[in-house]
């Protein structure tokens, strides 16, 4: 009894939660109001799917409410009727749980007549009325290694003593992995793959933040940033901190990693999450970020910053899974949000040491994505150009657009992730050679299908003959930036001027003597390390005979000086 009396508590005080963010206005592209409800972070995924079904299906349930003649019954104690908890209990009743819990007076009046209300959502969906039932999405439960905490092999040692037994891929395409058993995603590096509804919230690696919890599409924007050794990060809108860790865990040690949260509550989950997967030397300041001073001097928190990931808020439209609440209409706040996201982007360009910017949202309208990506390069004047976001997910943008080839998109029926979307842009360093990079920039958006890296350019690269290499070397030095490797050339200050495409592989993304993969062809690789030993040796004789050499001459000009001096 206990336990019943508790549950309808908590039950209630969820429903008038749900009520009081529906009145302010909270919804998929207004989420605020939900992080400040006050509610047990527990309880906040609920209250979210809640809200946002409700916020939905809004129209429709008041069409049933009203169809069943219940308005007409409603008791004395349910007066003045508040439409907001309705719908909510609405929700509930007919969409969601199909649970009506709890003592409130109007709570008890909708689940006495829940009968009444699903015979009346059945007739209305048999006449077209209403929208037949949405079935869930269940997406493959997603699990990234955080190796701040611990290494891959101890994590497939501890899941193998669990009984899980490690699948491989046949292919490059990401299947739904069988049960008992978990693939690696061929695309993101450290990422897991469990079959659907796989609860991993008592494992005690995922409650000591070694691994973690993160869809399969927000892991894109960190490995589309790619900030090189002693490049200093500020992520712009970092709560709840999964993307941020991402990029610590990718810099290693010695990173120097910001994060801006404007939310007060999701500043204090943002710092409790870093401590708990391994980066509490991040530095988080709960303000918003557009609020930083861009005019000299620099606000000193930002001006060190060379890359930038931004992940503003959003309509949320491409979030479906599980609850199926993914709005798919857009709503009328849309320019305004879309207006939003091109400010914080053009914000960070301003600084002076900016050099890499990736754009994400995990929205499928084009007027976040595709537009918004169009509006900051006209808006740049060609100072930033666009490059090639992450070339090896093989899902691009929408090709109706110039921009579209060199972005990522993400969908559930194409790569089995949620909804998303993410572009990269690059700072041109020569003022003189920037009407050049913008025409070399346009006509590369405009042969996006020659330019973005799916799995079958990359085995066309592989065998470039010389003179198609040469080609290739010649345009990337024209463009300042090689667009299969999404970086300029001046990142790396020992093959400055060169393109990387020999420097890095494909197979393992790195770097290899003479460009050879053992893993495609070890003998080659064996070869080619040994003539490089060769040549290393040869060089450090050289230089021990040189070194020899002015020691014999040095110990004989003393000599020389010795008699003199006698």
């Amino acid at each position: 009894l206990k336990l019943f009396s508790d549950m309808s508590k908590a039950a209630d005080e969820l429903a008038l939660k749900a009520a009081e963010c529906l009145k302010d206005g909270a919804a998929s592209w207004n989420r605020e109001k939900l992080y400040d409800a006050g509610v047990a972070p527990a309880m906040m995924t609920q209250l979210q799917a809640v809200v946002l079904g409700a916020q939905k299906h809004k129209d429709q349930l008041d069409k049933v409410f009203s169809s069943a003649g219940l308005d007409k019954q409603l008791p004395e104690d349910c007066k003045p009727l508040d439409r907001h908890l309705l719908r909510v209990l609405l929700y509930e009743c007919l969409l969601g749980s199909r649970r009506v819990r709890g003592k409130l007076p109007l709570t008890v009046f909708v689940r006495e007549h829940k009968a009444d209300l699903q015979q009346q959502l059945a007739a209305l969906r048999k006449d077209g009325g209403a929208q037949g039932k949405e079935e869930k999405v269940h997406l493959p439960r997603y699990v990234r290694i955080n190796t701040l905490k611990i290494s891959s092999s101890e994590v497939h040692e501890q899941l193998k003593a669990k009984g899980w037994k490690w699948a491989h891929l046949e292919g490059q395409k990401l299947t739904v992995p069988k049960a008992g058993t978990y693939v690696m995603d061929p695309v993101i590096p450290l990422l897991l793959v469990f079959p659907p509804r796989t609860s991993f919230h008592d494992d005690e690696m995922v409650s000591e933040g070694k691994l973690i919890l993160q869809d399969r599409s927000s892991c894109i924007p960190a490995l589309a940033l790619h900030p090189w050794k002693g490049a200093y990060v500020l992520d712009t809108c970092a709560a709840p901190g999964n993307k941020t860790a991402h990029v610590a865990a990718l810099m290693g040690t010695g990173r120097h990693v910001t994060a801006f949260e404007r939310n007060k509550t999701r500043s204090l989950v943002l710092k409790k999450q870093l401590k708990k997967f391994g980066c509490p030397d991040t530095l988080v300041y709960c303000e918003d970020f557009t609020l930083t001073s861009t005019e000299t001097p620099q606000d000193k928190r930002c001006a060190a910053a060379t890359h930038f990931l931004i992940d503003p808020t959003c309509s949320g439209s491409g979030q479906v899974a599980e609850d199926g609440d993914a709005e798919k209409n857009v709503p009328q706040k849309l320019e305004e949000l879309a207006s939003a996201q091109v400010q914080l982007v053009l914000h960070a360009m301003r600084f002076f040491r900016a050099k890499v910017i990736t754009y994400s949202t995990c929205s499928v309208n084009k007027e976040e994505n595709e537009e918004v990506v169009t509006e900051i390069l006209r808006r740049s004047k060609g100072r930033w150009l666009q490059a090639n976001c992450l070339p090896s997910w093989p899902h691009r943008g929408l090709a109706e657009f110039p921009c579209g080839p060199l972005c990522c998109r993400a969908s559930y029926e194409e790569d089995l992730t949620n909804g998303f979307f993410c572009a990269r842009f690059v700072k041109m360093k020569k003022q003189g050679k920037r009407k050049q990079l913008a025409e070399n920039s346009a006509a590369w958006q405009q042969q996006g299908k020659e330019h973005s890296t799916t799995l079958d350019l990359k085995d066309k690269l592989r065998q470039m003959d010389s003179d198609q290499w040469e080609a290739h070397k010649k345009r990337c030095v024209e463009s300042g930036f090689c667009p299969f490797f999404n970086r300029p050339l001046s990142s790396c200050k020992a093959n400055a001027g060169k393109c990387r495409l020999k420097h890095e592989c494909y197979e393992c993304g790195g770097p290899h003597a003479g460009g050879i993969c053992p893993k495609t062809n070890p003998e080659g690789a064996a070869q080619a390390r040994r003539i490089i030993k060769d040549q290393k040796q040869t060089v450090k004789n050289r230089h021990t005979k040189l070194a020899s050499g002015n020691k014999r001459r040095g110990d004989g000009e003393e000599s020389e000086r010795k008699r003199w001096k006698g």
